[in-house]
C-alpha cells in the first residue's frame, strides 16, 4: 500500500490549533486558508485544511482540495452545540451518520421552514435516488466504525492550568444527526425549536456542505463533531472548544488506521 491521500478539513484555526496540539506544523496558504501535513501514519500522506466558517467556505474549500492535492478519503472535524445538554454534554463527541440542511428550503410563517422536496426540486441526484435536505454516511462505513468505535467512554487529555498543564478526563463518543444552520442559535428558546423541527442531536455550520461535496465528488468522507457549548447559549465564557477539539482529535487518530484498512480492501477488491 503505498499513495493513499487523507485530507482533513476544519473550520477554524480555533478549532484546528487543538486538534492537532503538538502536531501543529508549518502552515502554508490555500485560498486564504490555512494548509498543513501532519505525520499520523508513515504510509498516509494527511493534508489539514481550514475552510472557513459556513457552508459557502465548506462547500468551495472541500471541491479545492479534491482537485489539487486529490485525496482518497476525507475527515470532516470541528465543533458544535448540543440540543441534548442532558445526554450529549459539552466535552463528548458525536460521529455524524446524517447531516441536515437547516435553514435551507421554503420560508412558511413564524419562521417554518419546509424542505426542497416540496418543491420536488433535490439538492442532488444519484442515480434514481433524490438528495433534499440531508446527505447521510455510506452505510459500510458507518458500520465499520460502530463496530471498531462503539459508543462509550474514551479517555480525554486537554489543556488545564493545573499541575503538568493537562487535565485527564473521561468523554463519550456517540453516533448521531447533525443539523447545519446558515445562523446559529442565539437563544436556548431558538435551539429547542430547531430540535423540535430537525431532531439533530447537535448544531454546526458546515457538515452538511461538507457531506454533500463529498457525495458529489464520490470522495468517502466522515464527520466529527466536538460539543463545545450547548446550542443557543452564546456566552462564550461557557464553551469549552479546547477541550471539545483536544478529545475530537483524540477519536481522528483513532479512525486513521481504520481508514487506512478500508482504503488498503477497497485497492483489492
Amino acid at each position: 500500500m503505498s499513495g493513499f491521500r487523507l485530507g482533513v478539513v476544519i473550520p477554524t484555526e480555533l478549532e484546528m490549533r487543538p486538534l492537532l496540539g503538538t502536531e501543529f506544523c508549518e502552515v502554508f496558504d490555500f485560498y486564504g486558508q490555512m494548509l498543513c501535513g501532519v505525520n499520523w501514519d508513515d504510509d498516509l500522506s494527511v493534508i489539514c485544511v481550514t475552510t472557513g466558517i459556513g457552508k459557502s467556505n465548506a462547500a468551495f474549500t472541500v471541491a479545492a482540495l479534491f482537485y489539487e492535492h486529490k485525496p482518497h478519503f476525507l475527515i470532516h472535524a470541528g465543533c458544535a452545540g448540543t440540543y441534548l445538554k442532558d445526554k450529549v454534554k459539552v466535552g463528548d463527541v458525536v460521529f455524524v451518520t446524517e447531516a441536515l440542511f437547516g435553514d435551507d428550503g421554503i420560508m412558511q410563517d413564524r419562521g417554518v421552514i419546509q424542505s426542497y422536496e416540496i418543491m420536488g426540486i433535490p439538492a442532488h441526484r444519484i442515480g434514481e435516488r433524490s438528495l433534499f435536505d440531508r446527505v447521510s454516511i455510506s452505510e459500510k462505513l458507518l458500520s465499520l466504525f460502530i463496530e471498531a468505535l462503539p459508543e462509550g467512554t474514551y479517555p480525554g487529555r486537554y489543556p488545564s492550568e493545573g499541575e503538568g498543564g493537562f487535565s485527564v478526563g473521561g468523554f463519550r463518543l456517540h453516533y448521531g444527526s447533525a443539523l447545519s444552520v446558515c445562523s446559529v442559535s442565539g437563544s436556548e428558546d431558538i435551539a429547542k425549536k430547531r430540535y423540535g423541527a430537525y431532531g439533530a442531536v447537535i448544531e454546526d455550520l458546515e457538515t452538511a456542505s461538507v457531506m454533500l461535496a463529498c457525495v458529489r465528488l464520490g470522495l468517502p468522507v466522515i464527520a466529527l463533531r466536538g460539543v463545545s457549548n450547548v446550542a443557543g447559549i452564546r456566552d462564550k465564557k461557557r464553551w469549552r472548544v479546547e477541550e471539545a477539539m483536544y478529545n475530537t482529535g483524540t477519536i481522528v487518530r483513532k479512525s486513521v488506521p481504520i481508514i487506512k484498512k478500508w482504503l488498503i480492501k477497497q485497492e483489492l477488491s
